[in-house]
C-alpha cells in the first residue's frame, strides 16, 4: 500500500511540474522530484571510480540542483588527472525530421581549464567552466531518429559542478524561442529566472505585480546622479538579456509590452546589436520588431536603460518565427 501511494505521489507531482515546465520533454528537469532512494526520479544515474553524483541545495531555481564531482586518481590516462566520471543520463522519444533546442544552466566551484560535456546522438559537445549560474543552448535536428539518449557527463576532470533546469522544446509554429517570458518566474534573490542582468550604478530592478499579462513584470528605474557626465541625469545601467538560437534564413518577430513615467530619454532593445529606440508611453503598449536571421544561428535580446532617470515597465516578451501567409511569404 505504501509503494502505491508513493507512486502515485510522483505521479502527481510529475504531471504538476510538467503543466509548471510547459513543453519541456525532459522528465523532472528540474531535479525537483525525489524516488524512494533520495535520487532524482526519472534520470539514470551512472558513474566510475569514486565519483559522487547528489541532489544539492545550490540550485539555480528551487530547491534542488544535481552536482557531479570528481577527484584525482593514480590510475589518470594522459595528461588527465582523474579516471572519475559521473553521467546523468535520460532517454527521450522525439519526432524525426523536427527541431529541438537542448538547455540547461550550470557553473563550477572554480575557475579552470575543465570542462563538462553532453551528448546529442552520440556527438560530444564541451561546455567551458564558470562559477555564475550560464545557460547553454543547443538547436538541432532530429533527422530520422525517434529517440534521444541524453547524457551530461564529468569525465576525467578534478572538479565540482552543478546542473540545473535541463530542458528540450520541440519547436512549433509559435513556439516562443524566450524562457519566462512575463517574468513571472524568480529566484530565490529576487532577479527574474532565465534572464541575465547587468548593473552598473544605483538602478532599481524589481520584478513586480503591475501588470498586463501573467502574475508579474519586470521594472526598471534610474535615479539622478551627482557625478553624472555632461549632459546626462544619471551614471546608472542596466541591460536585461537573453541569448536566443535560430534557423538561419528565417524571419522573426519580437514583440513585448511596456510602459514609461518621468523618462528623461528614451530606452532602447537590440537584437544583436540593432538598436531600437523607444518613445515614452504612460500607458501599455505593444512593440513589435521583425528581422531576418541570414546566415546567423543565434543572436542577443537585450532591453537596455543607460544614463537615464525614471521608470520602465516590461512584460509579455516574445520571440516566435514570424507567420508566413499563403504565398510563402
Amino acid at each position: 500500500m505504501y509503494r502505491i501511494v508513493m507512486v502515485f505521489i510522483i505521479i502527481f507531482l510529475l504531471v504538476a511540474s510538467s503543466a509548471e515546465a510547459g513543453n519541456n520533454l525532459v522528465l523532472n528537469g528540474s531535479f525537483e522530484i525525489t524516488d524512494t532512494t533520495g535520487m532524482p526520479f526519472g534520470w539514470n544515474i551512472q558513474r566510475s571510480g569514486d565519483a559522487s553524483l547528489m541532489l544539492d541545495a545550490d540550485a539555480y531555481v528551487g530547491e534542488k540542483a544535481m552536482m557531479i564531482e570528481t577527484h584525482k586518481t593514480e590510475d589518470a590516462q594522459g595528461n588527465y588527472l582523474s579516471s572519475e566520471s559521473g553521467r546523468l543520463v535520460q532517454t527521450i522519444s522525439i519526432v524525426p525530421n523536427s527541431h529541438y533546442i537542448l538547455s540547461f544552466w550550470y557553473k563550477f566551484d572554480h575557475m579552470s581549464g575543465d570542462s563538462i560535456k553532453y551528448y546529442i546522438f552520440g556527438e560530444a559537445n564541451y561546455l567551458r567552466s564558470f562559477t555564475r549560474w550560464t545557460k547553454t543552448m543547443n538547436l538541432f535536428e532530429s533527422g530520422n531518429e525517434n529517440r534521444l539518449d541524453l547524457t551530461i557527463e564529468l569525465f576525467q576532470r578534478t572538479s565540482k559542478v552543478w546542473i540545473d533546469q535541463v530542458n528540450l522544446i520541440k519547436l512549433k509554429p509559435n513556439t516562443n524561442y524566450l524562457s519566462n517570458p512575463g517574468f513571472d518566474d524568480v529566484r530565490k534573490d529576487g532577479t527574474p529566472v532565465g534572464w541575465i542582468i547587468d548593473v552598473q550604478g544605483s538602478p532599481t530592478i524589481k520584478v513586480e505585480n503591475t501588470h498586463i499579462y501573467g502574475d508579474r513584470c519586470l521594472s526598471i528605474e534610474g535615479h539622478p546622479g551627482s557625478n553624472a557626465p555632461k549632459g546626462y541625469p544619471t551614471t546608472d545601467r542596466v541591460s536585461v538579456t537573453q541569448p536566443v538560437l535560430l534557423k538561419t534564413n528565417t524571419l522573426y518577430n519580437l514583440t513585448f509590452w511596456y510602459k514609461t513615467t518621468r523618462l528623461s530619454d528614451r530606452f532602447k532593445v537590440e537584437i544583436s546589436g540593432e538598436s531600437y529606440r523607444l518613445p515614452d508611453s504612460f500607458e501599455w503598449v505593444c512593440k513589435t520588431v521583425t528581422i531576418n536571421s541570414k546566415d546567423n544561428d543565434n543572436a542577443i535580446i537585450r532591453f537596455i536603460m543607460e544614463k537615464r532617470t525614471g521608470k520602465v515597465w516590461i512584460n509579455d516578451v516574445e520571440f516566435i518565427e514570424s507567420p508566413v501567409d499563403e504565398d510563402g511569404q
